[in-house]
C-alpha cells in the first residue's frame, strides 16, 4: 500500500471513529427486598420517575462518538445486610483513543411504586430531575448541575443540594425540606413542609405559596416571597441583597426587622408598631402567633399584602 492510500485509509478510519451514534443500554433489576436505593452517575445527568412494573429499569440513552460507545456501563451492587442497592452509570476509560470524543448521555431510572426508606441520587457532573417519587427520605446531590423536583414526597427529610447550579422545586411535600446551593438560584413553588430551609451562597431565592416554618438565607442575592399565607415562623437573612415578602392578610403576625445599610418599608393593614424607622421595625398584627424575623446587611426590605 503506497503512502497516499495509507493516508486515505487512516483518515477514513478516524472519521468513522468520531462519527456521532446513538447509545441505548437497559438493565432490569429486582428490588423485591430493597429498602434503600443509591443512584450515582459520574459524568451524566440523572432522571428518576415512578414505574408500575415490579422490576427497576435503568437506561442509558443519548449520543456519543463511536469511539466511546462501548465505554459506558451500568453496574449494580446489593448490600443485603442494609437492604440497599447501589446503581452506577459511568464512563470507563479503556486506554483507547478518546482525546477527540463526545458524549451526551442521560441516566433514566424507573423506580417501582412501593415504600422505600431512602432514595439517594448523586451526579458529579450533570443535572438531576425527579418527578412523582415517594420515599421516607429523599436526597439529591449534584457537584455541578441543576436540580429539579416536582410532585414528590418524603415522609421525613427531603434534601436537595448542588455546589454549582440552580434548584427548582414544585409541589413537593416533606416533614423537613432543605434546598441549598453554593452558586445558583433557588425557586420554590407550592412547597409544604413542617420545616423548610432555603440557602444559597451566591444567588437569589424566590418562593411562592410555602406552608410551614421557613428559613431563607443568601450571602449575595435577593429573597422574594409571593402569595404567602403564613402557617409558621419565618426567618429571612440577606447579607447583600433585598428582601421582599407579599403576604395574604395575616390574622396574627409579629414582625422584627433590622437592617444595617438598607431601609425597611411595611404596608400591612392593622399592624401596630412599637419601633419604626429606616433600619429597625417592630410590629404586630393580632396576637402575633407567627413570627417574621428579617435581617439585611446591605439591601432593602419590603413587607406588603
Amino acid at each position: 500500500m503506497n503512502l497516499s492510500k495509507l493516508i486515505v485509509a487512516l483518515a477514513n478510519s478516524l472519521i468513522g471513529m468520531f462519527r456521532i451514534v446513538d447509545i441505548h443500554q437497559q438493565k432490569h433489576l429486582s428490588v423485591e427486598h430493597i429498602k434503600n436505593i443509591d443512584l450515582l452517575a459520574t459524568s451524566t445527568s440523572i432522571q428518576v420517575c415512578p414505574s408500575d412494573d415490579e422490576l427497576l429499569l435503568v437506561e442509558l440513552s443519548g449520543k456519543v462518538t463511536k469511539n466511546v460507545k462501548n465505554s459506558w456501563e451500568i453496574s449494580d451492587q446489593v448490600s443485603r445486610k442494609h437492604q440497599t442497592i447501589h446503581i452506577t452509570a459511568r464512563y470507563v476509560r479503556d486506554g483507547g483513543f478518546h482525546i477527540f470524543s463526545f458524549s451526551n448521555v442521560k441516566m433514566i431510572v424507573h423506580v417501582p411504586r412501593r415504600y422505600y426508606d431512602s432514595i439517594k441520587v448523586k451526579t458529579t457532573s450533570g443535572s438531576i430531575k425527579l418527578d412523582h417519587v415517594s420515599s421516607q427520605s429523599l436526597f439529591l446531590k449534584s457537584s455541578s448541575g441543576s436540580i429539579q423536583s416536582s410532585e414528590s414526597t418524603a415522609a421525613k427529610l427531603y434534601r436537595m443540594e448542588t455546589s454549582s447550579g440552580s434548584i427548582k422545586a414544585l409541589r413537593n411535600d416533606a416533614e423537613t425540606m432543605e434546598l441549598s446551593t453554593n452558586s445558583g438560584s433557588i425557586k420554590a413553588d407550592l412547597q409544604s413542609a413542617d420545616r423548610m430551609l432555603l440557602k444559597t451562597a451566591s444567588g437569589s431565592i424566590k418562593a411562592r405559596q410555602l406552608d410551614g416554618e421557613v428559613e431563607a438565607r443568601t450571602s449575595s442575592g435577593s429573597i422574594k416571597g409571593e402569595d404567602i399565607t403564613m402557617t409558621g415562623d419565618w426567618q429571612l437573612k440577606s447579607s447583600s441583597g433585598s428582601v421582599s415578602l407579599q403576604v395574604n392578610m395575616p390574622a396574627s403576625l409579629a414582625l422584627h426587622y433590622r437592617g444595617n445599610s438598607g431601609s425597611g418599608k411595611v404596608n400591612i393593614n392593622g399592624m401596630t408598631f412599637t419601633q419604626q424607622d429606616a433600619h429597625h421595625i417592630i410590629g404586630q398584627v393580632g396576637t402575633g402567633d407567627f413570627r417574621l424575623n428579617v435581617q439585611t446587611s446591605s439591601g432593602s426590605f419590603m413587607l406588603y399584602q
